[in-house]
């Protein structure tokens, strides 16, 4: 995902306080519809190695990416159970835990 597509750091505090939904893998949290953009947040609790960390984000973000140009902002906040997927299941995850809520 280009980094403009991706939220800053600035922008977090007006969307954390938004809609939630969750998985058992997952938990996004949606902000206004306006200016759009995307986030991964993987904490040092769900992966100990910031190679662990990274890895999830990457397979994230490219699961995320033909979600990522509609105008509504959202967070995705990555859970302990998904470490230990294959990247087929996190992408059904995801894609079915964004496609009833933002479709």
């Amino acid at each position: 995902i280009p980094r403009k597509r991706r939220l800053s750091r600035a922008r977090f505090e007006g969307i954390r306080s938004g809609n939630r939904a969750s998985s058992p893998s997952f938990s996004v949290v949606f902000g206004v519809p306006g200016e759009g953009g995307c986030a991964v947040v993987v904490a040092k609790a769900v992966a100990k190695r910031a190679v662990a960390r990274h890895l999830l984000k990457r397979r994230v973000f490219a699961i995320l990416k033909p979600w990522s140009h509609g105008d509504q902002p959202f967070i995705v906040y990555v859970k302990k159970p998904a470490t230990t997927l294959p990247f087929r299941v996190l992408q059904e995850e995801l894609a079915g835990l964004l496609s009833r809520t933002l479709r």
